[in-house]
């Protein structure tokens, strides 16, 4: 399992865009794999929502970087950040990352896709926490049922997927490209 490494920056977002991408220019294929905590579906942490009331709006960016070469671009920003307006505030290693989902379907096929794609094959490292499956057949509520209230078929699932941030941001792109299914945004543990 990669570890990862959370670097709360300040300054303009498009700024440090074209700061990782430079980074990334000059150090070829081993500097790919950061990504800008705006492209990824996170929760919003506490400690950084105190620290974004204390800058200006829109200033305070996340960072997710492989351990493999975060130290080297947190002194490349320390470094030289400053020249262009960028700060590092924050570093936290991130042990892991978690998200809730729960989808419902009323239709058996539909079912059996969300079953295969949220409980079947699961990513490296990522388990499914709290899982509540409900599957109801009704055969007297067989017919037309397009606006009817009761169906003769229901399939509902509801839990949390705990494991490594890279198999929980595959889960949850997994999750999310479902009709039907409703996911919470990612919440990184920090180590």
């Amino acid at each position: 399992m990669s570890m990862w490494l959370k670097i709360v920056v300040t300054g303009n977002e498009q700024v440090l865009r074209g700061f990782l991408a430079g980074f990334r220019a000059a150090g070829g294929r081993r500097f790919i794999g950061a990504v800008l905590g705006s492209d990824v579906p996170l929760a919003p942490d506490p400690r950084t929502k105190l620290l974004r009331r204390l800058v200006a709006a829109g200033s305070l960016n996340v960072v997710l970087a492989p351990e493999s070469y975060a130290a080297r671009l947190t002194r490349a920003l320390e470094r030289e950040g400053s020249t262009v307006g960028l700060t590092v505030q924050q570093q936290a290693e991130v042990a892991g990352a978690s998200f809730t989902f729960n989808a419902e379907s009323f239709n058996p096929a539909e079912a059996a896709t969300l079953q295969r794609e949220l409980l079947g094959e699961l990513p490296d490292g990522v388990e499914l926490r709290d899982v509540t499956v409900d599957e109801k057949h009704d055969e007297s509520c067989r017919g037309a049922e397009l606006y009817s209230p009761a169906h003769h078929f229901s399939w509902r699932v509801s839990a949390e997927a705990v494991g490594p941030l890279t198999g929980i941001l595959e889960m949850h792109r997994r999750a999310s490209s479902q009709e039907n299914v409703r996911v919470e945004p990612v919440r990184l543990i920090l180590g």
